[in-house]
């Protein structure tokens, strides 16, 4: 633990160090300099084959401490904002004996003072009773309000009033971004990661869901994660962690690749779950494959209707 603390440090440092010399770089007077060429004034720039100069690299270290401070000071930030709607859900079976037995969990977010939660489908799918632990020890009990397998969402009620909360936003991430994932692995409690945004629009991961349009983001998250918020650096909830990998993951393994559901696509499944039960899609009735073809010099693209289902729309 100590030595992975660590490494987390050094990171942000290194991290910064090489802003702070990029900036060093790109302002420097010398036209040569920023070009790679060594100026004739300057027998110990780069490419003359002398020592770089150290003179003012303590500055720039202790520039580069500072900024990893900063962006450290944001990240306890943003966990102390957003951590009291984090829950951890359990879901339960009954037994025989009138005990519960946990069939399942992961995490969820408050979106709503009114204790609207969201998860995902399958933490919920299996069991009748849930109930949500929040950080300060409270345990609450919850309802299904929906649930989506397509998209592995569901909401939830929670019995009380004026929660903590995280509000969606259907702000879509850049690659590169910062973002921040909190949930509850491996029944844990409350736990804090960061990593970057690594892709988006990604599809046919052999997940089993129905509508795919995941965020991939390269936070450490394990089984138990599910459910939680991706946060960006506003603290805006910005998507729901799907999945550790396209695979199966093994309890206690994750294998930095990760995947969260848009918030686009969560306020709107969650919207209809709310108001309906179950929500609301188009459905034409067409079943169809990509087509391409040659017709002499000419490519052709388009769709082959594979299927159409009897008393559709179409």
């Amino acid at each position: 633990m100590t030595r992975r603390l660590l490494s987390g440090a050094a990171g942000l440092v290194l991290l910064c160090t090489a802003l702070v010399l990029v900036q060093a770089g790109t302002t420097s007077a010398d036209p040569a300099a920023r070009n790679g060429t060594p100026s004739p004034e300057d027998p110990g720039s780069p490419g003359s084959g002398d020592p770089l100069p150290i003179e003012g690299a303590l500055d720039d270290l202790a520039e580069a401490f500072d900024c990893a401070r900063q962006l450290s000071l944001a990240f306890q930030d943003l966990g102390r904002r957003v951590g009291p709607a984090v829950a951890s859900i359990s879901s339960n079976l009954p037994t025989r004996g009138g005990q519960l037995r946990q069939v399942a969990q992961g995490s969820g977010v408050v979106v709503t003072s009114e204790g609207l939660l969201v998860t995902s489908h399958h933490v919920v799918a299996d069991g009748t009773v849930f109930r949500a632990r929040f950080d300060d020890g409270r345990e609450v009990e919850a309802a299904i309000l929906g649930t989506d397998p397509e998209t592995d969402l569901a909401v939830l009620q929670l019995e009380g009033e004026d929660f903590p909360h995280a509000p969606l936003s259907t702000r879509a991430p850049q690659r590169g971004e910062f973002v921040l994932a909190l949930g509850s692995p491996l029944g844990l409690g409350l736990s804090v990661t960061t990593g970057i945004v690594s892709g988006l629009g990604r599809k046919n991961l052999g997940l089993g869901i129905t509508y795919e349009d995941f965020i991939q983001f390269n936070s450490d998250v394990n089984f138990g994660n599910s459910g939680g918020p991706m946060i960006d650096m506003e603290g805006r909830v910005i998507g729901i962690v799907a999945a550790v990998s396209a695979e199966e993951p093994r309890q206690g393994e994750g294998r930095g690749v990760s995947f969260a559901i848009p918030g686009e696509m969560v306020k709107r499944v969650s919207d209809d779950l709310v108001e309906h039960g179950f929500v609301r899609r188009g459905y034409l009735g067409v079943r169809t494959s990509p087509l391409f073809a040659s017709r002499g010099s000419r490519r052709i693209s388009g769709v082959r209707v594979q299927e159409v289902v009897p008393g559709s729309a179409a």
